[in-house]
């Protein structure tokens, strides 16, 4: 389960940093879908959530067009949206190296229980920390939910995967 925290964090955050102007979420009627309904019955039946509260959860989901968008059509292996250098000169500049040594320093109790019992090196998690949320000063402008929901029950490449993600979303939201 914590280690969907960390897919969560590497899946959507870059999806956040590369968003230009966000197109808004539009309503969207999950219940309609004969999917959305089977997929409620099975949390009910298998996790033991209350029918009522999941269903007031994802009747609350929005259809998020832009967050579709960037799973459909064909992935091409080793295509990239710009070149290293890019990003490099991006990412490792003299002040982003400096906030992930603060970074480090302030949360490494916390990061070297987290390499101990998840086997991740710290450097990877500070690293990751500052490419994907400046450390924590950058949270993004998409609601998971709604990303979530969209991701799940529309047509992707990546559709099956997101549908357990979306479970996910429920069995952490109970922790």
């Amino acid at each position: 389960m914590k280690i969907f925290k960390l897919i969560i964090l590497i899946l959507f955050v870059p999806l956040l940093i590369l968003a230009k102007e966000p197109t808004p979420p539009i309503p969207y009627n999950y219940l309609a879908k004969k999917e959305v309904r089977n997929f409620i019955d099975m949390m009910v039946k298998k996790y033991h959530f209350d029918r009522n509260y999941i269903t007031e959860v994802i009747q609350n989901a929005m259809y998020d067009r832009e967050t579709l968008s960037r799973y459909t059509g064909k992935y091409k292996v080793g295509s990239t949206n710009g070149s290293w250098e890019r990003y490099n000169a991006h990412v490792l500049d003299a002040e982003t190296l400096q906030k992930a040594k603060e970074f480090k320093q302030n949360y490494y109790p916390t990061l070297l229980r987290a390499e101990q019992e998840y086997g991740v090196d710290m450097d990877y998690i500070v690293g990751f920390m500052g490419v994907e949320s400046k450390y924590g000063t950058y949270t993004g402008d998409y609601r998971i939910l709604d990303a979530l929901a969209t991701l799940a029950f529309h047509k992707n490449r990546m559709k099956k995967f997101f549908k357990s993600e979306f479970k996910n979303l429920f069995l952490l939201m109970r922790e």
